[in-house]
């Protein structure tokens, strides 16, 4: 609920109809609500009132956003990291609680909340009490979630799996009742499962009093042992014997998550399996013994050994998974990919390949990055980082921050990557924290892009990118923000990565094209020899320190081919025509109706590196001419309305200059600029006037209207505090339709505003979106819709008259994703689509997928780099 007076969300909790009948049970719950609101502390959930309306009574209190520990547990065991914290701000909450002499009596996982930055509030203390209609607390039946009808077979209920022996027998309970819950709790939040859990509430209650399971056997093998010790002091039946004070839990739980293998108190786990009574002489020396000959047998085997040359073997798995991020943990015993928005791990040791993660996020996955000890992997999507343990459960979010792709997690603790809008290095705490810039880009750069840290914090491998040039140059930052360069070459590199054989792994774009490996000295940082190829016509790929390399051939192969092909409303495509394309996008149809301008970096599979040039495909005979061959990338075309003329954008390396230009559709003559300093550009019919996209790529674009009358004049439009681009003025005129949203995106919210003058200002669908496209005639727009990964071409009509502007109904025509179709154009009768349909490969051949795993992959290259 809303409250008014103090302006602020609440939750609001009604008291049944048949308690408020019983005058003495109203009085006493107003006692008890007073004694409750007492209690202040960040982990409980505060009571803020006691009222009335009409007859009905309620409470209310604090309003949690979150999920309760019990969704969370319906996913799986807490990684037992997280389990410690979530356990240990329980303990402070109950500490705070029972100092003010207040019991819970129902702590469970449905009476924990945990907020998204992963903050605990304990709800409902003392209601337990406040409820009963014994004032000494009496029979359990009286709990509120105990229920008249508990006994009848086949009822399952969670909270009588949380009751201490004391409280089942319906005896008095105290602090100590707590305790017992709260041990279940933490065994539950380490293992997934309830210690003693029922077909009926009478099963549990009997389990709680008379079993003693053999719970430790269930516990995680990296529960830290004065956890488990502490698990066997709150799980004791007799309250006599049991934990007395849950501040005592704190401390354990504070020590275990500063020392989690208490090797600080010289523990091991194989203590805890130790009788409590004395071992018999005979049995200790033989236990002496054999620690003495393991001992012994370890520092033999930890004598440095003859360097052994170990073949290399390749391995393809997870073909039918369709992988498309694929990274190997540091120790290289694991494999995490992305496959639709899952995340799976393959254990290379078996055959078995498990689900981590169920598309838990909204947005695109871009990365995936392990923690150095291989235990937790890192998930970046478009605009968040998250952090999960590879032993399962929940993921926790980490921090909300736009950044480029191979982010990797550094030895300190940090996630470090480069943020695309600010052109920086800025590294992220793993457990939650503002992000810290670290290097700056300067003037002449526009941004970076991102490599791997260095171990034992030496630094942090990237590529500047020049305003005038390509990306050639190899550098590092180092921990004191001092930036140097390691190596220039003469072709664009990206995305170095630090391998343990000695190398800075990178990927090269020209030919040849792939991963490269240069010699280095992590102690010296310098290079140490010439570079040398590992796998031809690969991009990303990941390395571990055992000298094991992978990627995905899927991510990493030839680039696809489209063609182009003309698709009816349905998606059926009605046919193809034209040679196979490669980069393609953004399909122009003539007026005439004859050809299609298309940007295209060429016609050639193995052209990586080249820029994007104007092609006009012939729709009748199926040939492809290069416009003109011209410095910088060529994109974004229009007909003019006789077809005798072609407008287009042009950015030059670094978009130091970007233009607009215009030259004859035959070939002949010179180009000419247009518009000067646009990234973007839309026409108006007779080409008097323009929608130009202009500012500053590491700062912010706007849209402005450019007029051609007399000395151009332009002036601003559209300019918010996000990136307004993609302008597409309606044919006839009137209305624009554009995009805005955050920096570098490629999918962001589309509106329409009235062009070039007028108020109003409508969000044409709730989804992201990409591709805004007008039919010819002006009464509907096109547009594709992006949902998580499924992308839909979907249709809107629009209406503009005298009365204003209506929108319809948006109506979804077909899937994308599943035809893999491009950019498009809209035929003048509105019921077909020029597409781009993308190809597995030349000649329709279907592209090779799966994960390629090279063990020991620098054994093939020791011999050239000695």
């Amino acid at each position: 609920a809303r409250d008014p007076k103090l302006d602020r969300d609440v939750a609001i909790k009604v008291l049944p109809e048949s308690m408020v009948r019983d005058p003495e049970r109203v009085a006493r719950f107003e006692r008890e609500a007073k004694l409750l609101a007492s209690l202040n502390h960040p982990n409980i959930a505060a009571i803020h009132g006691f009222d009335d309306m009409d007859g009905t009574r309620f409470l209310v209190m604090e309003y949690v956003e979150g999920q309760t520990l019990g969704n969370h547990l319906k996913n799986g065991p807490v990684a037992v990291e997280d389990a410690l914290d979530i356990a240990k701000q329980i303990a402070e909450a109950l500490e705070a609680a029972h100092g003010q002499g207040v019991i819970h009596r129902d702590l469970k996982p449905a009476n924990v909340m945990i907020r998204e930055d992963g903050t605990v509030k304990v709800l409902d203390f003392g209601l337990a009490k406040a409820m009963s209609d014994d004032p000494s607390g009496g029979a359990v039946a009286n709990s509120p979630t105990i229920t008249a009808n508990f006994t009848r077979p086949g009822v399952v209920l969670g909270t009588a799996a949380y009751m201490s022996p004391e409280q089942a027998r319906g005896r008095q309970v105290d602090k100590r009742t707590d305790i017992w819950s709260f041990g279940i709790m933490l065994f539950e939040c380490l293992t997934g499962q309830q210690l003693f859990q029922g077909e009926t509430a009478n099963d549990s209650m009997g389990a709680i009093m008379h079993k003693q399971p053999d719970w430790a056997s269930l516990l995680p093998t990296n529960t830290p042992p004065t956890i488990q010790l502490l698990l066997r002091r709150c799980l004791t039946k007799d309250r006599k014997r049991r934990l007395h004070d849950i501040s005592d839990a704190r401390v354990e739980l504070e020590e275990a998550i500063a020392d989690p293998t208490s090797s600080s108190l010289g523990l091991a786990r194989a203590a805890l399996d130790v009788k409590t009574r004395a071992l018999p002489t005979r049995a200790q020396m033989t236990v002496f013994v054999i620690v003495l000959l393991a001992t012994a047998v370890g520092v033999w085997f930890a004598k440095p050994t003859p360097e052994l040359h170990r073949p290399v073997r390749r391995f393809e798995f997870a073909q039918d998974l369709k992988p498309r991020v694929t990274v190997i943990s540091p120790d290289g015993t694991m494999v995490a990919f992305e496959s639709e928005n899952d995340v799976y791990l393959r254990d290379l040791d078996s055959v078995d390949t498990r689900l981590l993660w169920k598309d838990g996020t909204d947005e695109q996955i871009r990365w995936l990055f392990w923690s150095p000890d291989s235990q937790w992997l890192g998930i970046q999507s478009d605009t968040r980082f998250w952090r999960i343990a590879v032993s399962g459960g929940r993921a926790v979010l980490v921090a909300e921050r736009r950044a480029t792709i191979m982010t990797t997690w550094s030895d300190e603790g940090y996630f470090e990557t480069c943020d695309v809008r600010e052109g920086s290095f800025i590294r992220i705490p793993a457990r939650g924290g503002e992000p810290r810039t670290v290097l700056q880009e300067n003037e002449d750069e526009v941004h970076f892009h991102p490599g791997s840290s260095l171990p034992g914090g030496k630094g942090y491998l990237f590529v500047p990118h020049p305003k005038d040039d390509d990306a050639r140059t190899i550098c590092v930052a180092t921990a004191d923000g001092q930036r140097h360069d390691l190596y220039e070459s003469d072709q664009s590199l990206y995305h170095p990565v630090y391998s343990h054989t000695g190398h800075i792994v990178f990927q090269q774009s020209a030919e040849p094209s792939g991963i490269w490996a240069l010699p280095f000295s992590l102690e010296r940082l310098q290079v140490t020899g010439e570079p040398f190829l590992v796998v031809s016509k690969v991009w990303l790929c990941s390395v571990s320190n055992t000298g094991d390399l992978v990627y995905a051939k899927r991510f990493g192969s030839a680039e696809r081919g489209r063609r182009l092909a003309w698709v009816d409303r349905s998606g059926e495509v009605l046919g193809t025509f034209g040679p196979t394309l490669y980069g393609a996008t953004q399909p122009s149809l003539s007026p005439d109706r004859l050809h299609v301008a298309v940007s295209a970096r060429g016609l050639d599979e193995n052209i990586f590196d080249s820029d994007p040039d104007i092609w006009l495909v012939d729709v009748q005979r199926g040939t492809a001419t290069r416009l003109a061959m011209e410095e910088g990338r060529q994109l974004g075309m229009t007909w003019s309305p006789d077809g005798k003329r072609i407008a287009y954008t042009t950015l030059t390396p670094g978009f130091e200059h970007s233009a607009v230009s215009v030259r004859a559709a035959d070939g002949s003559g010179q180009s000419e600029v247009l518009i000067a300093d646009a990234y973007g550009y839309s026409l108006v019919d007779d080409w008097s006037m323009a929608a130009i996209v202009e500012g500053s790529i590491a700062d912010d674009v706007w849209i402005s209207i450019h007029r051609f009358e007399g000395a151009s004049t332009r002036e601003v439009f559209q300019n918010s505090v996000e990136w307004d681009i993609f302008p597409h003025i309606r044919p006839g005129g009137g209305l624009i339709a554009y995009s805005s949203g955050v920096a570098m995106s490629p999918t962001t919210p589309i509106f329409l505003r009235p062009f070039p003058e007028g108020e109003g200002r409508w969000r044409v669908a709730m989804t992201e979106a990409r591709n805004a496209c007008w039919s010819r005639s002006g009464d509907r727009l096109f547009f594709v819709a992006i949902e998580g990964t499924k992308e839909t071409l979907m249709e809107v009509s629009v209406t503009l008259d005298e009365s204003g502007v209506r929108l319809g109904e948006v109506t979804p025509l077909f899937s994308i994703s599943d035809h893999e179709f491009g950019d498009f154009d809209v035929a003048p009768d509105g019921e077909r689509f020029l597409m781009l349909q993308s190809l597995r490969k030349p000649e329709d051949e279907e592209t090779e997928e799966g994960i390629v795993l090279i063990e020991n992959w620098f054994e093939e290259f020791r011999a050239r780099t000695k």
